[in-house]
């Protein structure tokens, strides 16, 4: 309920590295990511009454975000599973809702119908012996990304073109992909600010503040999402603990859950953390906005 926040955050999301590098290297599917922040909206709203106008426009988006890429809508797909799980941890009286089974068996459907009518052919192939959409397990390793990608600048860069690929090789050992996931420096400190200040504010306050922002459940949750598909944009990396080899969650999600091995380019769920940090960006503004009132000109 701030303009001048959302509209900030708005800019973050619409001109990211990571947009800019997917239109610009025609990208179709991600280069319409405008369609996940109404898909995030409506979901909100949907989970507050369980009204159907808004259970319509969530599957209005999921078929808009289907007919721009497959690959977008599996990744839509994962944000609306964790929403879910998100809210049904937060509230575990979700699951005795017979309005959420009854719209869930209804998107199971809707879900069905659009996979058939608009990925028939598509489907074929996957579950053929032939199937030459998987790319093997080398491509989603190769094309996934490592931490250092969302700070580096991007290739693309006005002043700084060739930084991405020598802090890659000088300082983090890395070939560059000669992509951008890069999600803003500026961003992140902002953010972190906004979180280090709540912190602080939180451990030098004795009373309960019904405005705490630390109770804020849109605070948490975004703050949750940024760092889950983080880690899932990495992929299938893996971490050595000693003899034992720990495989990062999108192992589990590539293994088991049918028709992900297609998807080659798994660090395009960068996506979702640019969106996250843009959503926490609004946060931070509003706050700094509120703590700062005689810099508000400048915002």
């Amino acid at each position: 309920k701030n303009k001048g926040a959302s509209f900030l955050a708005g800019i973050v999301f619409a001109f990211s590295s990571f947009h800019v590098y997917q239109s610009t290297a025609i990208h179709v599917g991600m280069r319409h990511q405008e369609l996940f922040p109404f898909l995030a909206l409506f979901l909100f709203r949907f989970f507050e009454k369980f009204e159907f106008k808004f259970f319509a426009l969530i599957g209005l988006f999921a078929l808009l975000i289907a007919i721009t890429e497959h690959q977008m809508l599996a990744f839509a797909a994962l944000f609306i599973a964790f929403f879910v799980i998100y809210k049904i941890i937060s509230d575990w009286t979700l699951i005795f809702n017979k309005k959420l089974w009854a719209f869930f068996l209804t998107s199971m459907i809707f879900l069905a119908i659009v996979a058939v009518s608009i990925f028939g052919s598509l489907l074929k192939v996957a579950l053929s012996p032939n199937n030459f959409l998987d790319p093997g397990i080398k491509s989603a390793i190769n094309l996934s990304i490592i931490p250092s990608d969302v700070l580096l600048p991007p290739v693309f860069h006005g002043l700084w073109p060739n930084v991405n690929e020598y802090m890659q090789e000088s300082i983090f050992h890395t070939s560059s992909k000669g992509d951008s996931y890069y999600v803003g420096i500026a961003v992140i400190g902002v953010v972190l600010f906004f979180l280090f200040s709540l912190l602080i504010e939180k451990l030098k306050s004795k009373k309960s503040d019904e405005k705490d922002w630390m109770k804020n459940a849109l605070v948490k949750f975004w703050l949750a999402e940024v760092l889950v598909f983080f880690v899932l944009a990495m992929g299938l990396a893996t971490v050595e603990i000693g003899k034992w080899t720990v495989y990062l969650p999108y192992y589990l999600i590539y293994r088991y859950i049918p028709f992900y091995a297609n998807i080659r380019v798994v660090g395009r769920l960068v996506v979702f953390v640019v969106m996250g940090l843009s959503v926490l960006f609004a946060f931070a503004a509003e706050y700094l906005m509120k703590k700062y009132p005689g810099r508000r000109k400048i915002i």
